[in-house]
Order: structure tokens, then sequence, then C-alpha cells
């Protein structure tokens, strides 16, 4: 019974999560709601004037955006604060502990190596539901990410964005999960929520891979690892899209599949022998 228990105390983050964001939406529709009701209120003059500026501040993207900031930062320090006191979590640490110069390597070959299964995971996908495809090419759109990029936007998915999901997920959901469950259920656990936690169908199937990705990461290092590849992941995603345009071919793609299994590959192999060396130095000095 007391697995059982453990194991439905695992949802309680992504419920407070989830409920923190609906929070910040709500608070955000109210604040965008009074702005417009003093601007229709607001006579002529300097006060309409000041009112059109404050509108034109708060446009609807810049302020979601603002907005998601703000959850994120909000999400780090409670989130922070649960994995620090509940699962003894370390944030000053050494970095010879932290890091070894393979398992470093291994997480940069992982990005592309990564970002290429993702791409794989979605044309298949998208050949199957097409309408999923649909579905997230619009919420890109919306999202302000097809064309120039603001600051914030980056600020939030490159850097807090990043930390907030990783505290969530391999911080305390798996943490917690693996109370009760072996390792690669909880794995799978936490990268289930995790896909879900987007919201989006086209989403949710690929940051399901990239959860599972994670949490092997975080597992076989400390959390600065996972965190570090989310960073890296996101900033792969959101900045070098554009710069990496070309017409596909026969020859490209061939290319492209052999890098794809070449990066991932070796990868994985770097990671994993590099957190095995890492894990032999702290036993010598133990």
């Amino acid at each position: 019974m007391k697995k059982v228990g453990q194991f439905f105390f695992t949802f309680i983050p992504v419920i407070l999560a989830l409920t923190l964001q609906f929070a910040a939406a709500f608070f955000a529709l109210g604040i965008g709601g009074m702005i417009q009701s003093l601007r229709n209120a607001g006579s002529a003059g300097a006060s309409a004037g000041l009112l059109n500026n404050m509108m034109d501040l708060f446009s609807a993207r810049e302020f979601s955006t603002a907005i998601m900031l703000i959850y994120a930062l909000l999400v780090v320090m409670v989130f922070g604060l649960w994995y620090y006191i509940k699962y003894n979590g370390e944030y000053r640490v050494a970095p010879k502990k932290l890091f070894h110069p393979l398992s470093l390597f291994g997480i940069l070959l992982l990005i592309p190596g990564g970002q290429f299964v993702t791409s794989y995971i979605v044309s298949f996908t998208s050949l199957l539901f097409p309408k999923w495809l649909e579905n997230y090419e619009r919420l890109i759109e919306d999202a302000g990410l097809t064309g120039s990029i603001s600051i914030l936007m980056i600020f939030y998915g490159v850097f807090i964005g990043p930390v907030a999901e990783e505290l969530i997920f391999r911080g305390v959901t798996m943490r917690q999960a693996e109370k009760c469950l072996p390792f690669w259920a909880a794995n799978i656990f936490q990268a289930l929520l995790f896909g879900a936690y987007h919201m989006n169908m086209m989403q949710g199937v690929y940051a399901f891979f990239v959860g599972l990705l994670l949490g092997f990461i975080c597992r076989r290092a400390k959390i600065h690892n996972s965190i570090l590849f989310h960073i890296l992941f996101n900033a792969w995603g959101l900045l070098l899209p554009g710069l990496l345009n070309f017409t596909m071919t026969n020859t490209v793609a061939v290319i492209i599949l052999v890098s794809t299994i070449v990066f991932f590959t070796c990868g994985m192999l770097c990671f994993y022998f590099g957190t095995k060396k890492m894990q032999n130095t702290a036993e010598v000095y133990e």
C-alpha cells in the first residue's frame, strides 16, 4: 500500500506545475483585460496615449512570453527547494564530480544526434497523423518561433525553461517514481508525463523520446548534466534552424541519416564511459 501511495504522489509535481501555469495564464488574461478596460475608458490626450503605449508594449506574443518567464522562475524556486529538501538535491558540487571531459563530449555529440532523431520522429508521426503537424506548426507560429525570436523567448526557451522542466521531471518526478518503480519504469513514466506536459500531440511524441534521454543522462550523472543537455538542445532548436536551410536531395538525406547514427551512437558511448570514469575517480577519492 505504501508503494501505491508513493506512485500516486508522483503525479503531484506535474499537477502543481500545470496549476501554476494556468494561474499564470489567468493572471495574464486579467492584466490584459484590465489594461484593455482602462484603454477603453481613457479620455483623449496624454492618458489615452499612455494606455495605447502600454497596449503596444504588452502585445499578445511578448506579454505571454513574459508571463511564461515569470512562471518558469517561480517553478525554479518552488521545485528547486522541493528537490533540495526532499530529494537531497546538490547545487554546489565540485566540477570534477559533475562532469568528465569524455561525458561532456558525449553530450555535445548527442545534441545534433538527438535533434536529427526527433526530426525523424516528427516526420514519421506527421505521415500517420497530418493534423498533429498542422496543429504543431500553428502553435510554433503563435509562439513567435517562425520569424525573428525575441530576447525574452530566447531567455525563457534556452535558459529558464529547461532548468524549470528538469527540476519538475528529472529532479522531483523521477526521483519520486524511483521510490516505487525500477529505474527503467520510472524513466518511462516521467517521460510520458513530460510529453503530456507539453499539451500538444506532436510535441508530446518527440518530448517523450527527449524525456527518456534526459532521464538516462540524469540517472548516469547529476541533474546538472541533463540541464546542460536540455539547454543546448533547446538552443539548437531555437537558434540554428534558420542557419541550416539547404535543399534536400538524396545525397543530403543519406548524409543526414549517417550523421544521425554516428552522432547519437558515439554520443551515448562517450557519455556512458565518461560517467563511468567519473564514478571510478570519485570512488578512489572517497
